[in-house]
């Protein structure tokens, strides 16, 4: 199998959105700038060689829509075809796991992967700003209520997450993850590694005792699991969490 390295990188500098010294400059330009000043790196590596533009962007609408990946491709002078991929702020780290996946598959032996987002340009046009879904109305309002307060422990609901909420609201829930893992040490619980996507945690107990107090808090990362796999999953049932314990 293939061994998929990355020879060159590069990026622009952070601005401000509304305010910063990029405000002016489009993401499709921006992006071909960089790319080939990327290449520009690795002269050796002929440009006709790059099989494709992975290319990823939270908002794929208004000057980022339009396939973006392809926009770049053919603005920095490729002859690559370029396909752009969404999700969300996760979306270049994503591009360079496809064409990792894409070399050691041997599909390719040179890829141009990473993303851009300028919230500065959003006024020129952007996605999810349509109506929601009427489907997710409940989980929606579930949302609303939660984010008062006062709704006592968490519960898995029944229907689908909300696939709409805030992103200072998940990060919320990301923060009170760690507040978890912090309460769970101070209470003689090493977590060794928590993994959302399956719900399973390793810990190491100092008590047999303390075994409650884990099954309780799994309730808590159902949530965070739901949180950090882009809300696109039904919660998973309580039966299919578990709990490694090592002592």
């Amino acid at each position: 199998m293939p061994e998929a390295v990355i020879v060159a990188t590069g990026r622009t500098p952070i601005g401000r959105a509304g305010k910063g010294s990029l405000v002016e400059a489009r993401p499709d330009d921006m992006s071909a700038f960089i790319v080939d000043a990327v290449l520009n790196k690795v002269p050796e590596l002929p440009r006709e060689e790059i099989e494709d533009v992975i290319w990823g962007t939270a908002q794929p609408g208004g000057e980022q829509g339009f396939n973006l990946g392809r926009v770049v491709s053919l603005l920095a002078g490729l002859e690559a075809p370029g396909v752009t991929v969404n999700r969300y702020c996760s979306s270049s780290l994503q591009t360079i796991r496809m064409a990792a996946h894409a070399i050691m598959a041997g599909e390719g032996d040179a890829f141009v992967a990473g993303g851009v987002d300028c919230v500065s340009r959003y006024g020129y046009g952007a996605s999810d700003t349509a109506s929601h879904n009427e489907k997710f109305s409940e989980a929606e309002a579930r949302s609303a209520q939660r984010s008062g307060g006062g709704t006592g422990a968490w519960a898995p609901a029944e229907g689908l997450p909300d696939l709409y909420i805030a992103m200072g609201q998940t990060l919320k829930m990301l923060l009170s993850l760690r507040a978890f893992q912090k309460r769970l040490k101070m209470s003689g619980v090493s977590v060794r590694k928590i993994e959302p996507k399956m719900l399973r945690i390793v810990v190491s107990l100092s008590e047999k005792s303390l075994l409650t107090l884990c099954l309780m808090e799994l309730l808590f990362l159902q949530m965070m699991a739901s949180a950090l796999e882009q809300h696109t999953r039904r919660f998973l049932n309580f039966n299919q969490c578990s709990v490694r314990m090592e002592q």
